[in-house]
């Protein structure tokens, strides 16, 4: 694949995986920062940035391209240096964002359609943007008969695909878009984001710009308007074509990409793309219309292991071309049909019997066929998987008579019965502490100074086996006055919801004791009023909600008034934004 442009970075952290070529930004013209000192860069982004790293644009060629980033001046020569380069290097794509507008004409003298036609019929499919002034690109002059008034190369000539550019979330041309009245076209997104950072250089070099706290913000986001991007982008999406299937010609690529196109809603004279189904056209060799369901299992993987009963998570994509979305049924060959989900979603079931279960995943297309998937899973009878998720580790020390949290959970089940966990602990003496104590989470008392050895046990109902884990932990005696934070519990990840109030509560030796609460969060302070023991925070009305978590730190501070001695306490806790939040302002 190869990009012909200009200022390209010498690197970014969102080029695909094989980028090689381009220029430094430090030798390009323009202020740092500007689309123009950029643009190559951008067009990169825009048709093949990298995907799944958590950073940028995901361009739909990013995945499978080894991208030749060509620099050229922003000339007519420049672009047939390009194109002369992409030629003579093998690529099998090449997208130039450049443009030469002539009188037509001055093509009889200087047409560069000859090496157009030439470059395609050495097997290269060339995309070019149609430009940006909103024109027809074969408008016409008329006097007594009529001539086409401009050539816009390489849109126009021998052997390029002209890309046009389409609105946002519509089915029609961007207004600012140019368009071709009597020549067939493609279109791509106008308007293309490429980044959730701010364009950071250091030496010509773009770097990874992070928000407060190290983390990305979701909400900030640098766009790339024109054709410009709308040509990487479809270029991006014949590199996949290619990658189905590298023995298919151009013309065979070419027919695939333009085949299962839709056409512009306003009547434009342009189509935009379907890219999954091109990919099947090439991969199955049937048109469009012929081309059957289509069913890929993403979770679990084939041969995975499980446990009886244990709540398994299952995905898989089925679409359907005429009918979009399919339901799809999960079926085992020992326990029969197990669950239904809809195409990309994550559903949960449960295998009832051990043994070796052939998992099928079938969906019903439109014309009445089953797709379908089967995976081999192994299901063992074992007994299920304690842990005590507090206290985190062996060997933590804890006050002589103070609530400590104990807290369990099963690594195989999402939502264990609480009632079934069973907990009981015996000093160093020998002494019993408690036995036979129900629940997910306890918080008991401890007044044995000392080691203690604290063990929770869960007995599947279904199976009848116990799973076992243990804790020790070593009880301080305390001499003087001494306050600690009981709720929220101190729990290794413990997080609450933003919205919801959270009751602060704490636990002292003292008997006239004045409690004074903080807590501190993005950089601020706030002190709740009152005196009290217990007390309520509503954390929405200190912090402005965000998608992504914010710690805040609550801090106690305890004053004996018997004696005037003072106690200090400081606990850690994640608020997250709500679900409702989530939905309408973090999924884009």
């Amino acid at each position: 694949m190869s990009l012909l442009d200009s200022g390209f970075a010498a690197s970014h952290p969102d080029y695909p995986p094989v980028a090689f070529g381009g220029d430094s930004l430090t030798d390009q013209s323009g202020p740092v920062g500007s689309a123009e000192f950029a643009h190559g860069t951008f067009v990169t982004l825009a048709g093949f940035g990298h995907v799944g790293n958590g950073f940028g644009a995901a361009g739909p060629g990013g995945p499978v391209s080894k991208v030749a980033l060509v620099s050229i001046p922003v000339t007519r020569d420049g672009i047939i240096f390009g194109v002369d380069v992409g030629l003579f290097s093998g690529t099998r794509i090449m997208s130039t964002s450049v443009q030469s507008v002539i009188p037509a004409v001055a093509t009889i003298f200087t047409s560069m359609s000859e090496l157009t036609q030439e470059t395609r019929n050495a097997n290269v499919d060339i995309f070019a943007s149609a430009g940006n002034d909103g024109a027809d690109v074969n408008a016409e002059d008329c006097f007594v008969v009529c001539w086409e008034s401009n050539h816009y190369s390489p849109c126009e000539d021998d052997g390029v695909d002209c890309v046009t550019g389409m609105g946002v979330n519509d089915t029609s041309k961007d207004p600012q878009s140019n368009w071709a009245s009597n020549m067939k076209t493609i279109a791509g997104p106008y308007h293309t984001g490429i980044s959730n950072t701010n364009l950071s250089l250091v030496n010509g070099i773009v770097q990874p710009a992070t928000g407060a706290g190290g983390v990305f913000d979701p909400s900030f986001g640098v766009f790339f308007a024109g054709t410009s991007g709308s040509s990487p982008f479809v270029a991006g999406i014949a590199s996949l074509l290619v990658a189905a299937d590298p023995s298919q010609n151009a013309d065979r690529i070419e027919h695939c990409l333009f085949e299962p196109t839709h056409q512009a809603s306003d009547g434009f004279f342009t189509q935009y793309p379907d890219a999954l189904a091109s990919v099947r056209c090439v991969g199955s060799g049937n048109s469009f219309a012929d081309l059957p369901a289509f069913l890929h299992v993403v979770l679990p993987g084939d041969g995975s292991s499980f446990n009886v009963n244990q709540l398994v998570n299952v995905q898989a994509n089925a679409t359907d071309f005429k009918i979009g979305q399919l339901t799809v049924a999960w079926t085992s060959d020992i326990d029969g049909p197990l669950a239904t989900t809809g195409s990309g979603q994550v559903g949960v079931l449960q295998f009832k019997t051990a043994g070796t279960h052939h998992l099928t995943a079938s969906a019903v297309g439109s014309d009445g066929v089953t797709v379908q998937q089967t995976l081999t899973v192994f299901v063992e009878t074992l007994a299920p998987q304690v842990f005590i998720a507090s206290p985190p580790e062996d060997g933590m020390h804890f006050p002589e008579g103070f609530p400590l949290t104990l807290q369990a959970g099963l690594g195989a089940f999402v939502s264990p019965n609480c009632a079934l966990f069973k907990w009981s602990s015996t000093s160093s003496t020998g002494m019993l502490d408690f036995d036979g104590s129900p629940g997910c989470q306890l918080q008991p008392k401890f007044f044995v100074p000392g080691l203690h050895k604290i063990v929770v046990g869960y007995r599947d109902p279904g199976t009848g086996l116990l799973g076992v884990a243990n804790r020790q932990i070593i009880i301080d005696a305390v001499h003087g006055f001494l306050a600690k934070i009981v709720t929220p519990a101190n729990v290794l990840g413990q997080a609450a919801d933003i919205e919801q109030p959270l009751t602060l509560q704490a636990f002292s030796n003292g008997t006239n004791v004045d409690y004074q609460w903080t807590v501190t969060a993005n950089g601020l302070t706030t002190t709740i009023p009152g005196t009290l023991g217990t007390t309520i925070w509503n954390p929405i009305s200190f912090i402005a909600e965000s998608c992504i978590p914010v710690s805040a730190t609550i801090e106690l501070h305890a004053t004996n008034n018997d004696d005037a001695t003072q106690s200090r306490d400081v606990e850690q806790i994640s608020l997250t934004p709500s679900a409702a939040f989530i939905t309408s302002n973090c999924i884009r």
